[in-house]
């Protein structure tokens, strides 16, 4: 089984992350989201240009993370930040990109390694080769590697929207 973990901005509510544990077929087996998290501006000035890795790093994929129930053999992720803000105890999600889309290694760590396989470009803090991923990523039947990524962010998009349509107007007030 292989987690899937993501996180962005929200420009309205703050940072917020989700993670999906597929099986080999790239069913869903387990689904975490974070509620919101919303630095202070005490957190922006103390983490300064390190907050996003931080909160998308340690808060949220930390988090999500940990709630696990099911065995990964891997935890891949399309935000470079998450990898860069796990601290060195936890589980490293592999960075994964298409080679397609011109990528350039963002994570802010002295040694990466990669691997390639049809396409796709999966990246890693190089504590434990990649190469020790390599079974586990290629018995996986999954074609595009974003794909799970793009459910994830429809599935926290769709609670926001909920959140949003759950939550009494003022009169007057647009929804």
């Amino acid at each position: 089984m292989v987690g899937f973990v993501t996180a962005f901005r929200n420009e309205e509510v703050g940072f917020v992350g989700g993670l999906l544990v597929v099986n080999q077929l790239g069913r869903p087996l387990e689904f975490h989201a974070t509620t919101p998290v919303r630095p202070t501006r005490a957190h922006e000035i103390l983490y300064g240009p390190t907050l996003s890795s931080f909160v998308m790093g340690e808060r949220i994929a930390g988090t999500l993370i940990d709630h696990v129930k099911s065995n990964l053999s891997a935890v891949l992720t399309d935000v470079p930040e998450i990898a860069a803000g796990l601290p060195e105890s936890r589980m490293h999600p592999i960075v994964v990109s298409s080679e397609q889309a011109g990528h350039s290694p963002q994570v802010s760590v002295t040694s990466i390694d990669q691997l390639r396989l049809s396409g796709w470009l999966f990246e890693t803090v190089a504590r434990r080769p990649i190469d020790g991923y390599r079974e586990a990523l290629e018995a996986m039947r999954i074609e595009d590697w974003q794909e799970p990524f793009e459910r994830i962010r429809e599935a926290l998009d769709e609670a926001q929207r909920s959140v949003r349509a759950a939550t009494p107007r003022r009169v007057g007030e647009a929804a």
